[in-house]
């Protein structure tokens, strides 16, 4: 070892002397008045200075002083310094008054009983132009060692300045490297470069770190931190305080746990001039992982910005994923971009999101959240909160149920100026499915405008809808609605003209529960409920079926209404040019007139008014058909079923005799009593027609008993037994004969005495549609006029044709 330091030593010394002897030689051959002074002194073995080599050299290239020197190691001198010994190989002073003094220390080494210093070079300056004290060390090493703990510091090179030009002190270490261990943990941290300043001219201090690396770990944890480059500076012009970390990655790990944070750029940044504090990350990632969940964050870019001059906080996520698993379930949300902001200049909170997605995964149910645009805000100037949505879905999955939903725009408002709550969705559509066991139900929702406001001044909620569309099905049938305007006014008022009013243009319906199927239509309808008005239903153009296996009945008009608590009337129905039918196993009903009018009201108890109507009705026992030019009917206690009629007559038509071709014992023609059941009495006797039109029950008694008909009438009977038919017509057959009635609830619920109950079984299979009468009949006793011949059904069609006329004339002068 001796020898290697010998030989390192001379060739040190000889390049030393090469390098500074040299110039100064070429120097004194030019000038010979120079007052270079060289002096050399070997093995000096004086306690003060033992040295080996001892060269000092005065005035050397306009150098006060240049003294090299090769210390003895053995001496006392150079291996003692306050407690420490000191080595080094060689040891070079400079002094000048001009450029400042410098010592140059190699393969210098310093041990205490805890530490260890160690460098190659070590140089070390006074007063120099650029810097007040300069130090630097290459390859340099620092050890220390206690019961307790161990550091070890090393780096390639160490700059240490103090009072530079550009800046009061600076630090730069090159290939730095520090570790510690204590009995608890471990710690290392490395650099390629660490450049630390303080009062620099653009910030007070500032650290540079290059290709940093911090390594901790613990009985409970172990964490790494890395960066390409992290920038930490104070008190710059622009902002305060300034972090920047580009590549940083930071992983952390325990016994539960485990952690992961990564970016390409993170730059922080406090008291800016816009804003109080700032953060921005490029392509940041953080992960993280628990026994029992799951975490992953993403993002191109996410900004945060404190105190800003337009607003409180504002954070911006672009190209954002936020992934997380469970036991329990999955959740995954991702977004173009997201801004959220609070405190705005125009509203409190506001969050956009653009091309946002929400899905989640349980054990028992699936969703999925999409739109192209949402944009939630809170205390807005012109409402208190709104939420947008622009093409929107949402779906949803359960064991037993399936929904989805989607709209071009879904928007609503909340304490408005207007409303409490205003709700618009644009070509929206929502479909319900639910499977549970032998249940299956699907509806379905299709809505081309649909706006709804709550608490509107006056008229409370407001539900007003454009082709709206509604269908459901079930186990038992389907049921499908639809209408081109559809207007709904709630107002809980009991002073309310209307209080709940339903007004649908082209509304259309079809269903079919069991056997029973049903459809309508109108131009227009309008329904009100618990108003003023009471109520009422009108019907414009209406069209109306209900058919089962049994029976098939239809309802039309021009103009349908019905009402209940009418003012000055309990009840009311008004048809003109409607027309009902009802056709069913061996029999059929059918009433039309161009004006039908029946009214329950406490001063007229009873009101019937028809112009121009026919009522026709068969069954096995015949048929019976009465026609009515004008008919006014009252029913009270004054006036006790009086009638007034203007051109109405009355047709009574038997049934053909039954033939039983099977038994050739018998006659081939019956007897009367076969036909009527006893001698003298009609095929009609014992079946009285059951008219029920959409649950109303209406039924009619025939001609009567043929001894009453005798009694009190002329009838003339003609019985022709070449076609086995038997015609009875009397004008004036129902003048004296009174039905048994009986009124129960108003118009709609009449009872009439009848022989034949199968036929009112039948008949009421459909319920009460309209609570309400389609003609007054029942109230009908006047003297008839025998048949004409055609002249009502061309007068009917007459007047609807004119009616068609006129009303397409006035829409073409008004369109």
């Amino acid at each position: 070892m001796k020898t290697i330091s010998l030989h390192f030593t001379w060739t040190v010394l000889s390049f030393l002397m090469l390098i500074l002897l040299t110039p100064s030689l070429a120097a004194a051959e030019n000038d010979s008045n120079s007052p270079l002074q060289i002096e050399v002194d070997v093995l000096n073995d004086t306690p003060e200075k033992a040295t080996i080599l001892d060269v000092e050299v005065n005035d050397l290239l306009g150098i006060d002083n240049i003294d090299v020197e090769i210390p003895n190691a053995n001496d006392g001198q150079n291996s003692s310094n306050e407690g420490n010994e000191e080595e080094k190989l060689v040891n070079l002073t400079l002094a000048d008054e001009e450029i400042g003094d410098m010592e140059v220390d190699v393969l210098s080494h310093t041990e205490s009983s805890a530490s260890s210093e160690k460098a190659v070079v070590d140089i070390k300056t006074e007063d120099l132009v650029v810097a007040d004290d300069l130090d630097i060390e290459v390859l340099e090493q620092e050890e220390t060692l206690t019961k307790a703990a161990y550091s070890n510091e090393s780096t390639l090179a160490d700059i240490m300045a103090e009072d530079l030009v550009v800046a009061d002190d600076m630090g730069i270490e090159v290939l730095e490297q520090e570790e510690a261990l204590t009995s608890t943990a471990y710690s290392n941290e490395s650099a390629l470069a660490d450049i630390t300043a303080e009062d620099l001219v653009v910030a007070d201090d500032v650290e540079i770190e290059v290709l940093k690396q911090e390594e901790t770990l613990t009985s409970i944890a172990y964490s790494n931190e890395n960066a390409l480059a992290d920038i930490t500076a104070e008190d710059l012009v622009v902002t305060d305080d300034v972090g920047i970390e580009v590549l940083e990655q930071e992983e952390a790990l325990t016994s539960t746990a485990y952690s992961n944070e990564s970016a390409l750029a993170d730059i922080m940044a406090d008291d800016l001039k816009v804003a109080d504090d700032v953060e921005i990350e490029v392509l940041g990632q953080e992960e993280s992982w628990t026994n029992t969940a799951y975490s992953n964050e993403s993002a191109l870019a996410d900004i945060m910005a404190d105190d800003l001059v337009v607003a409180d906080d504002v954070e911006i996520e672009v190209l954002g994923q936020e992934e997380t698993w469970t036991k329990a379930g999955y959740s995954n949300e991702s977004a173009l971009a997201d801004i959220m902001a609070d405190d705005l200049v125009v509203t409190d909170d506001v969050e956009i999101e653009v091309l946002g997605q929400e899905e989640t995964w349980t054990n028992t149910a699936y969703s999925n959240e999409s739109a192209l645009a949402d944009i939630m805000a809170e205390d807005l100037v012109v409402a208190d909160d709104i939420a947008i949505e622009i093409l929107g879905q949402e779906e949803t999955i359960t064991e037993t149920t399936y929904s989805s939903e989607d709209a071009v725009v879904d928007a609503e408002l909340g304490s408005s100026v207007i409303a409490d709550k205003i709700e618009l969705d644009v070509l929206a559509d929502k479909t319900q499915m639910i499977n549970e066991g032998r249940l299956e139900e699907t509806s379905r929702m299709e809505k081309g405008v649909h706006l709804k406001l709550t608490n509107v001044p006056v008229l409370e909620d407001v539900h007003i809808g454009i082709l709206e569309n509604q269908t459901s099905t079930s186990n038992e049938g389907y049921a499908d609605s639809s209408s081109l305007l559809h207007v709904e006014i709630e107002d809980e008022n009991s002073s309310s003209l209307l209080n709940d009013l339903e007004l649908n243009v082209l509304p259309i319906s079809d269903s079919m529960e069991g056997e029973l199927e049903q459809n309508s239509s109108s131009a227009l309808s309008l329904e009100t409920t618990d108003g003023l008005l009471g109520d009422l239903s009108a019907d414009v153009l209406l069209s109306r079926t209900a058919s089962d296996n049994d029976m098939e009945m239809s309802d039309s008009g021009v103009v349908e209404i019905v009402s209940d608590q009418f003012p000055l009337t309990d009840q009311m129905h008004v048809g003109i040019l409607d027309r009902h039918e009802m056709n069913g196993i061996n029999k059929r009903y059918s009433n039309r007139g161009v004006l039908q009018l029946d009214v329950l009201s406490d001063p007229l108890d009873q009101l019937t008014v028809d112009v121009l109507t026919d009522d026709q009705y068969t069954n096995s026992d015949g048929s019976s058909q009465i026609n009515h030019g004008l008919s006014l009917g009252i029913d009270n206690d004054l006036l006790e079923n009086t009638t007034v009629q203007i051109l109405g007559r009355e047709e009574l038509v038997a049934a053909d005799p039954t033939i039983i071709p099977n038994n050739p014992n018998e006659s081939v023609e019956n007897s009367p009593e076969e036909v009527g059941g006893n001698t003298g009495e009609t095929a009609m006797e014992n079946e009285i027609p059951a008219i029920v039109d959409e649950g109303i029950e209406e039924v009619y008694a025939d001609a009567g008993e043929s001894e009453n008909m005798n009694e009190n009438t002329n009838a003339d009977t003609e019985t022709e037994t070449d076609s086995e038919t038997a015609a009875i017509t009397d004008p004036n057959a129902n003048m004296n004969t009174s039905p048994e009635e009986k009124v129960e609830n108003g118009i709609g619920e009449i009872e009439i005495a009848t022989n034949n109950e199968e036929d009112q079984d039948d008949a009421s299979m459909f319920g009460n549609l309209n609570d309400i009468s389609f003609n007054g009949n029942e109230m009908q006793d006047g003297s008839m006029l025998p048949k004409t011949g055609g002249f009502f059904d061309g007068m009917l069609l007459m007047l609807l044709a004119l009616s068609l006329l006129i009303g397409g004339l006035t829409i073409r002068k008004f369109a």
